[in-house]
């Protein structure tokens, strides 16, 4: 299966690669149309290059050389997938694991073997077409087969084995598991490989430490298929990372891990090099979070995510207080807490955000996602304030933020607030991802407030508005609001681009192309058309944008 940005279409390998016979003397670029022959193919390379990636795909049907230009663009980045976009809607709604999951329809099944036959046979196209592997430097794998056993991956293994120019790999959800087949078959092929994306709990990883001068690993949580069939299936060991990150510890500059690396026994010396890390549940381990603030200086990006053990065992909250100077140049920091805590603890927690990046003024990039502070605890609101107004405060001393990100946790939110908001978040920001989880909407809030409020951020070009129970502001008054320079929108579980309204219309977007639930499942920086900025935005909020029921 191979997808484009807004639509998924099963083909053949011969439909899709075959440049058509007949070259047309004219095609559009933009809504321009261009005489073709009368500019040579090193004009035209750039300008393809500017397309959109749906455009680009366009071109492998316009004329012989556009579709020689376009396929090294196109096929920069491979999406496989194993299962189908409605898989992923089935398992979100699938309640009780206990029990199976509904038949599926002939048409469904149908769907799904096409699907299949589409992925084996452009597996083996690349396999078989070694000019056409050496385009791929990316590959993607997106894993929510709901038979993961009766998936085989000898056709990946192969194509892996034949891309000799892949630099990227990632391995998305845990059905089926990745093979160590796929990990020998990269290294077998002697690819630059300098990144490679897989979760933790993987048979897999025990090869990794066979890959040298790899400048980014990911070694995150597993999307977990919660399945009666799931619950069966003996799950991998997890294997300790100390032996990869120790094997890539000179080249590494980017490391995302999930869970207490403590306990991996990994040199802080191994991790010195580093400009962005991930640490995400370290399971109490404050004495590690503290060690890569004393010694990893050259880090530019971090993100922490806290659960109950770090706050209740470790003393996270005076390793952020007490180290207020450190990372001076920290250009992205992101934080992310889960309910669990007591409200105390919580605050507490905020209170030494609050101190540590106080003096980040080279901060571009900010995501505050910390919940639970004041659900469920009626009355508090008046009488305390909100915990996160501190924070909140802060950001006009960040001259450069153009990337904001909050989850406003509260039992009451009224129009001071929303003006608290409106003072403080920068009106230069570009992308906007706001999660008001309130319980009460209080006195004084219209929709006018939030019409005013992005009025005011003309350079705005992505939003995203979480309302779980559409008690602030509908969808389609959202997107009459926005300004035209929006060019993705994103309400809860949906995600669209979009185009300007009409012409003499200030503001509003019109609905383009509706993002799928494997996009919004396994999304990359691909899906956001290259955006890195957006694709960290809502890295690790995957609750916040699941699809909608």
């Amino acid at each position: 299966m191979v997808q484009g940005k807004s639509t998924t279409r099963y083909l053949t390998a011969d439909e899709f690669f075959s440049p058509f016979s007949e070259s047309p003397s004219a095609t559009m670029v933009q809504g321009k149309s261009t005489t073709v022959r009368h500019l040579i193919p090193e004009l035209w390379r750039p300008i393809v290059g500017l397309l959109p990636p749906r455009d680009r795909l366009s071109c492998l049907s316009v004329s012989h050389m556009l579709h020689d230009i376009a396929v090294p663009l196109v096929f920069e980045h491979v999406l496989v997938a194993y299962g189908i976009p409605s898989d992923c809607r089935l398992l979100f709604e699938h309640i009780n694991p206990y029990e199976p999951l509904p038949r599926s329809s002939d048409k469904v099944l149908r769907k799904r073997a096409r699907a299949a036959r589409s992925t084996a046979e452009f597996l083996r196209y690349i396999a078989a077409t070694p000019h056409f592997a050496w385009v791929v430097k990316r590959l993607t794998v997106r894993a929510i087969s709901l038979e993961p056993e009766s998936v085989d991956c000898t056709d990946l293994v192969n194509a892996l084995r034949a891309c000799y120019n892949l630099q990227s790999f990632s391995w998305l959800g845990n059905s089926p598991y990745i093979p160590k087949q796929a990990i020998h078959a990269i290294k077998k092929s002697g690819a630059p490989l300098t990144e490679i994306r897989i979760p933790l709990w993987n048979p897999a990883t025990t090869a990794l430490a066979r890959l040298r001068n790899l400048r980014a690993i990911w070694l995150n949580e597993d999307l977990r298929i919660d399945t009666m069939e799931e619950r069966n299936r003996e799950a991998p060991p997890r294997e300790n990372p100390n032996t990869i990150i120790q094997a890539n510890s000179n080249t590494l500059r980017t490391l995302s891990v999930f869970g207490a690396v403590s306990r991996w026994r990994v040199p802080i010396e191994s991790l010195v090099h580093l400009t962005e890390f991930e640490c995400i549940w370290p399971d109490g381990d404050s004495e590690f979070i503290a060690s890569v603030l004393d010694r990893c200086t050259q880090l530019r990006s971090l993100m922490l995510g806290v659960g109950p053990v770090d706050m209740m065992e470790g003393d996270i909250v005076a390793v952020l207080r007490s180290r207020a100077s450190s990372l001076p140049g920290l250009t992205s920091f992101k934080v992310s807490m889960g309910a669990g805590c007591s409200r105390p603890t919580t605050i507490a927690l905020v209170d030494a955000l609050a101190v540590f990046l106080k003096n980040k003024t080279a901060l571009r990039r900010l995501d505050v996602n910390i919940r639970g502070i004041d659900e469920g605890i009626p009355g508090l609101d008046a009488e305390d304030g909100c915990p996160l107004e501190q924070i909140v405060k802060l950001l006009p001393s960040f001259p450069k933020l153009e990337v904001f990100g909050l989850t406003l946790a509260r039992m009451t939110f009224i129009a001071d607030d929303f003006v608290l908001l409106d003072r403080n978040i920068p009106r230069g920001v570009t992308a906007l991802f706001l999660n008001l989880s309130i319980r009460d909407v209080g006195t004084g809030i219209r929709p006018a407030l939030f019409a005013n409020f992005f009025r005011k951020r003309k350079r705005l070009q992505y939003v995203h508005f979480v309302d779980q129970d559409g008690r602030w502001i509908l969808f389609d008054a959202l997107r009459t609001m926005c300004p035209r320079s929006v060019e993705l929108l994103g309400y809860g579980g949906k995600m669209y681009w979009t185009v300007p309204n009409a012409a003499g219309k200030k503001y509003g977007v019109q609905l383009a192309s509706r993002w799928s639930a494997m996009q919004l499942w396994f999304h990359t920086v691909d899906d956001f058309a290259g955006r890195e900025d957006w694709e960290w935005l809502v890295r690790h909020r995957n609750t916040d944008i699941m699809p909608s029921r």
